[in-house]
């Protein structure tokens, strides 16, 4: 114990009578006060500390009158973390009614204990300060299992992010054979990277490559664990068949035999377009699932919105898909949206493909990919005049 704190703890023994509860007090109150189980300690108005109950004495390890320490200032300089000090300090000195704060402690044989504190400060009618009174709680384990919570939730989320790293090419190659591609991805829920939205790029064969985009029904981790096996499903019927009308005709009649028994499936769907482009020539082939068809941004400036409808995936058995050609020239853009950007809503109107269109034809076909797209997703925002409440995926193909 320092020399300083030695004559304050024999100030205290002197003027015991100061501390001790008054010989008037209620009964209830003395019962009250020397049974809780919170520390409690009250002052006068200069915030000398007049009495502190056993509670306090045995969170703190001061045994009465040593706890009671002379002050306010002098018991925060002794239980105080110095890491927490100052900013205990200056949250005594605001003089609120009723202070609330968690604090880490430190008891007279110097170890560390978490509390919740509480200062009441009582005050006349003129806001003077009559006296104050805190209640002192141990909550180290509450703030233990909070830390190992936090702790396992943090391991989580380097779980979760690395299985979305997987589910979610983060953007695709910057370049394949013939073309150059980029993908704009926002998940409308912050709890994940990833959501109901998808996209996949991937080469056929040397001169082909597959660009698909799609939307399962839903939000959130849920929906992006439907979008996995939609996604490995469509890569396997496209290397068999090549043929996007065929690969989506099969994926459909594979959704519907493998889950029509499972009843956590009742009501979802999945939307999707394909595109298979030939890099060599420029030939293009489209099929759609209930998804926007793809626009393409020529060269010159032109727009060409391919015209076509497909059933969603997971709605009929035995659906057919139709086919859809174009033929991209050099430097002409493909453009693959969900309806997280063309459902963008300016009062009853929407902004659609049309939309879409426009924004694109504004921008230019000169602009980077990765400009143009963020153009469009801008755009988009603009014309909602706020945030877009759905997953958002926009593919990007231009060719070299």
């Amino acid at each position: 114990m320092t020399g300083r704190l030695s004559r304050i703890m024999e100030k205290i023994i002197t003027e015991r009578q100061c501390w001790d509860i008054p010989q008037t007090a209620d009964d209830n109150y003395r019962m009250i006060f020397e049974n809780a189980i919170e520390g409690i300690m009250r002052t006068d108005e200069t915030g000398r500390i007049l009495q502190a109950n056993p509670a306090m004495a045995r969170l703190v390890g001061y045994s009465s009158p040593e706890s009671m320490m002379a002050s306010l200032d002098n018991a925060m300089q002794l239980l105080v973390d110095p890491n927490q000090g100052a900013e205990l300090q200056e949250i005594l000195q605001a003089k609120g009614i009723v202070i609330n704060f968690t604090a880490q402690m430190r008891r007279k044989d110097g170890s560390l204990f978490w509390s919740s504190v509480n200062v009441k400060v009582v005050v006349d009618t003129a806001g003077k300060v009559k006296w104050y009174q805190g209640f002192l709680i141990d909550i180290s384990d509450r703030k233990h299992m909070q830390d190992r919570l936090a702790a396992a939730a943090a391991k989580n989320k380097r779980i979760a992010a690395i299985l979305q790293h997987s589910m979610l090419l983060a953007s695709p190659p910057a370049s394949y054979s013939g073309i150059d591609a980029e993908a704009l991805y926002r998940a409308a829920l912050s709890e994940a990277r990833v959501g109901g939205d998808f996209f996949d790029l991937f080469a056929l064969n040397s001169e082909s490559v597959a660009l698909i985009v799609g939307d399962a029904s839903g939000k959130g981790l849920a929906a992006a664990a439907r979008t996995m096996e939609v996604k490995h499903a469509l890569r396997a019927f496209l290397y068999e068949h090549r043929a996007p009308e065929v690969a989506l005709a099969k994926l459909n009649q594979f959704l519907f035999d493998t889950h029509q028994f499972d009843k956590g499936s009742d009501g979802w769907f999945i939307v999707v377009a394909v595109a298979v482009l030939n890099t060599t020539n420029g030939d293009i082939s489209f099929s759609v699932a209930g998804m926007d068809p793809p626009i393409i941004l020529r060269t010159d400036g032109r727009v060409e919105q391919i015209e076509m409808t497909g059933m969603p995936l997971g709605i009929e058995p035995d659906s057919t898909y139709c086919i859809k050609t174009a033929r991209l020239q050099s430097r002409d853009t493909l453009l693959m949206a969900t309806d997280g950007l063309t459902a963008a809503r300016r009062g009853a109107v929407l902004l659609g493909n049309e939309g879409i269109a426009r924004i694109a034809k504004r921008t230019g076909s000169h602009k980077p990919l990765q400009e143009l797209g963020q153009a469009i997703y801008d755009g988009a925002l603009d014309f909602q005049d706020g945030d877009l409440h759905d997953d958002v995926c926009l593919l990007l193909a231009r060719r070299k």
